[in-house]
């Protein structure tokens, strides 16, 4: 069983991923959303 959870956890999962490249994405975007209105 331990073997199992241990090879589960080295393997980042597809959903976690996600998340994490749409929250730098998100971030993204509102980095540029605020330089184009400070600038105009």
């Amino acid at each position: 069983m331990m073997d199992y959870e241990d090879d589960v956890s080295s393997i980042p999962e597809p959903a976690t991923l996600a998340l994490v490249a749409l929250g730098l994405i998100g971030i993204a975007l509102l980095r540029r959303r605020r330089s184009i209105k400070s600038t105009t």
